[in-house]
């Protein structure tokens, strides 16, 4: 018997350090404190903001290198984006529940980022999934505070035990992309303290994160990068945080108040403390240089750390494939992939005669019930997608093949046919030239973010891509543009043609005075940092029609602006269907893989629904109908509606897997690797049960730059719970190709430092992983419960305490035959509120229940204890 522990649930007093690194670089030869004193006014200003995009400058003249950041919540993108380890989405690690695959991503990471010359990675996303329908729901793990904290706090300590910073972003109740930049989250502070404050508090307390980053939004009125309640009274005192507070990029709104209210580093280069304007107001008497110092102190003691106090500055980026990354996307994938059921008994399509997930091989399995003739069909058929859009977004080395790591796993003698059905890609090829009468563009310059007034500079373009960016941007003195571009078109072609509109901000297109496409309504990414609208216009061939396409902004000193064009004709849809529908008829068993893609799941946009996007539930009911025998694999960021669920022969979701999604799916599907994934996230049966969505607009996207929690601490499935609302998938949920049975739990310690243990046994025939999950629970009618009386009506659902919250989890992984142990340990915060009356956590004189669980859904052994 062996056992297995997890960790405790939220901070606590018998913590383990950070893991701890060595620096590459000699030893400095100054002491931050001492380098500090030598730096003139003028490189003081200079090192507390970027030089561009992801540099900083150092001091040549004191030997301090400049330093670089790059995105990688999923990979490391680097400053040249040049293709690199594409590990699952966020959500995707998360749903394994393992700390341990996590710590393996960040010392994956670490040296990605060594490779690239990098020395904080913008990561992790730590983000709660208040909705689903969140842009980036897929960049952050779970809807759950405790998951997501113990998730994260796996990943900073490996990560930075490798040498690298740790930036966990986004500080604080950053939860939507519509208006993100401007629009304030309100929510009471036990709210805040018990959900949204949490994940960051663990980051800090429990594995040192060497940086936060600021986000766009407001808390309550108050910008989060200009709020000393956040930055200094809560993160640094509180918490003691003596790290670097960055900004997002371009978030910062004013000059001075976010240096007063902690921020260390503005990003990127251009912005309000660009050029000379700190050292303006020290030399004219409105800023402290003592501020400045204080602030360069934390970024030389980061700098410190990571070995980075004297030496070159390099810049050289080295893209080093290393096999064994890609051995641990491929199993990480396999790990976060959730059976949500079998109910046909199809899966896996063949049963390997021995094997565990440790030492399988990845070659051709035994032929035992293997069908003669599998049909692979949807849009993701044939490549799965890998990640989702926008900073998040990786590029790949390769792009696999379905049908090819199928072909790996099965017998020659299994037919494979092809079918995909529709297309997803909302993108299309430039618009043909030869359609432009007569051949150029006007483009009409505006200063400002919206078009305001009339223009006060008109350009002539050949071509219809532009850009105005550093020596083509109209005027140094401008901060905004907006551009209107004008070109007419003659079309050579007739029919129906799908329109869209790109560019680095928001696009609105228009033909002939109609307003097809606007990217604030249905808007999508075209990769980072352009995004995108389309709709389908009909056509005449030999027309002509008056095109205009709207360049605005939101974003605080965004210098760049630019566009472009695309067309491409509609697809014959029905056709494909039809033939989708037949191939799965004739198959054995049908695999239909739908999903989404980063045109649907990116930064900078919400999904207007939970619906899978075109006509895939078409597509999925017609090969249901042709084939009951269909497997319905779904491949997206976050949770989608599932109308055929009951229908289906068994479901699969394998999230954005990353660069391995081909074989991982492959070695599942095939029993080869075992779907262990457990759902971070609830799955609404319609979108109408989503959080607080029946006070929409109010509750999202906001109304009057006011987006209101009034939901609470009832987050999630939490939210279900209360309300009694059935979920399609239950948080925590997931199945197995094994079974598994529990013993009776025990129960040690002295409340509230409980030790929970229970024995799990794998009386399958196959291995398998199944996860312990800890939940508790208040008795009704204890003796105190949280403010209920003191609770505004309007936000009384502030005033409960949750049906039941996670507090502890434990995965294990079981031989056939085999049983371990897991011990999830319990403590103060485990049973705590926060108490807004005293500002501080409580527990109440009360009973609780523990419950031992598969999901949240799915209670195994209730224990009881009290306070």
């Amino acid at each position: 018997m062996s056992n297995i522990t997890a960790a405790a649930s939220g901070p606590s007093s018998n913590q383990q350090p950070a893991a701890q690194h060595t620096p590459q670089q000699p030893a400095a030869q100054h002491t931050p404190e001492q380098l500090l004193i030598q730096l003139s006014l003028e490189e003081k200003c200079a090192m507390l903001h970027g030089r561009d995009k992801w540099e900083i400058s150092g001091c040549e003249r004191l030997g301090i290198p400049d330093w670089t950041v790059s995105d990688g919540p999923a990979g490391v993108r680097g400053r040249q984006m040049a293709a690199g380890l594409m590990l699952p989405a966020a959500i995707a690690l998360a749903a394994s529940w393992d700390v341990e695959l996590l710590a393996e991503a960040g010392a994956a990471l670490a040296l990605e980022s060594k490779d690239r010359k990098i020395q904080m990675l913008l990561a992790p996303t730590v983000n709660i999934q208040r909705l689903p329908t969140w842009g980036r729901a897929f960049e952050s793990y779970s809807e759950d505070p405790l998951l997501t904290s113990h998730l994260a706090v796996a990943f900073i300590k490996a990560l930075q035990a490798g040498g690298i910073g740790a930036c966990v972003k986004h500080f604080v109740a950053n939860e939507q992309e519509t208006d993100r930049f401007v629009v304030s989250s309100e929510l009471d502070e036990r709210t805040l303290r018990e959900v949204y404050l949490a994940p960051f508090e663990a980051a800090v307390l429990e594995a040192d994160a060497k940086a936060v980053m600021g986000s766009y939004n407001r808390v309550n009125g108050e910008l989060t990068c200009e709020s000393q309640r956040l930055l200094e009274a809560i993160l640094r005192r509180e918490w003691g945080f003596g790290g670097v507070v960055v900004s997002d990029w371009s978030a910062l709104q004013n000059t001075v108040e976010p240096l007063e209210a902690g921020v260390n580093l503005d990003m990127p280069g251009g912005g309000y403390w660009a050029n000379s304007a700190l050292m303006d107001l020290v030399n004219a008497g409105q800023l402290e240089e003592s501020l400045i110092d204080q602030r360069l102190l934390d970024i030389l003691r980061f700098l410190e750390w990571a070995g980075r106090l004297q030496g070159k500055s390099d810049h050289h980026e080295e893209v080093v494939v290393r096999p064994e990354h890609a051995k641990l996307a491929r199993k990480a994938a396999a790990a976060g992939t959730v059976l949500i059921h079998n109910r046909r008994g199809l899966l896996p399509l063949q049963l390997p005669a021995s094997a565990t997930p440790e030492t399988a091989s990845l070659g051709a399995a035994s032929t035992t019930n293997t069908p003669a003739s599998i049909a692979l069909i949807g849009p993701h058929s044939l490549r799965p997608c890998p990640g989702g859009g926008g900073a998040a977004q990786v590029g790949q080395r390769y792009s696999q093949n379905l049908a090819e790591a199928l072909r790996q796993n099965l017998s020659p003698s299994v037919g494979l046919s092809h079918a995909p059905g529709l297309s997803l890609d909302r993108s299309a090829p430039a618009l043909p030239a030869n359609w432009l009468t007569p051949n150029l563009t006007t483009l009409e310059l505006h200063k400002g973010r919206n078009l305001e007034g009339k223009p006060l500079k008109t350009l002539s373009n050949t071509a219809v891509e532009f850009q105005l960016l550093d020596d083509t941007w109209p005027d140094p003195d401008w901060d905004y543009v907006s551009v209107r571009q004008r070109l007419t078109i003659a079309p050579d072609v007739g029919g129906k043609w799908h329109l869209c509109g790109g560019g680095a901000s928001e696009v609105r297109l228009w033909l002939d005075g109609r307003l097809v496409a606007d990217s604030q309504v249905d808007g999508f990414s075209l990769g980072p940092g352009f995004y995108g609208a389309s709709g389908v216009v009909e056509l005449t061939a030999g027309a002509t029609y008056e095109l205009v396409v709207e360049h605005t902004s939101k974003q605080q000193h965004q210098r760049i602006v630019g566009g472009n064009i695309f067309a491409k004709p509609v697809s014959a849809e029905e056709q494909d269907l039809a033939e989708a529908a037949e191939t799965a008829g004739r198959a054995d068993v049908a695999i239909v893989v739908v999903g989404t893609t980063p045109h649907w799941e990116a930064e900078n946009f919400d999904r207007p629904t939970l619906a899978l996007p075109g006509r895939q539930d078409e597509l999925v009911l017609r090969c249901l109908a042709a084939n009951p025998n269909t497997v319905v694999v779904i491949n997206s960021g976050s949770p989608v509606l599932m109308p055929w669920l009951e229908k289906a022969g068994a479901v699969l979701c394998i999230w954005f897997p990353g660069q391995e999604g081909a074989a991982a799916l492959a070695d599942v599907l095939c029993g080869l690797a075992e779907p262990s994934g457990r759902s971070p996230i609830t799955w609404p049966s319609a979108d109408e049960d989503m959080v607080a969505w029946a006070d929409v607009p109010a509750t999202f996207p906001g109304v009057g730059g006011k987006v209101h929690y009034t939901e609470g601490v009832l987050v999630g499935h939490r939210w279900f719970e209360h309300h009694q609302i059935e979920p399609a998938v239950p948080f925590g949920h997931g199945g197995s190709y094994t079974e598994f049975h529990w013993e009776a739990p025990s129960i040690a310690g002295d409340f509230p430092n409980l030790v929970v243990e229970v024995s799990v046994a794998n009386i399958g025939e196959q291995p398998g992983s199944e996860t312990v999950q800890c939940y508790v629970s208040q008795d009704a009618g204890s003796a105190s419960s949280p403010d209920t009386a003191s609770v505004d009506p309007a936000s009384a659902q502030t005033s409960v305490r949750p049906p039941q919250w996670l507090v502890g989890f434990a995965k294990l992984h079981l031989a056939p035959g085999e049983t371990a142990k897991a011990e999830i340990q319990l403590n103060p915060r485990s049973f705590s509120y926060w108490d807004t009356q005293n500002h501080s956590w409580q527990i109440p004189k009360a009973a609780f229940q523990m419950h031992l669980s598969r999901s949240c859904a799915d209670r195994v052994f209730t224990l009881a204890t009290h306070s």
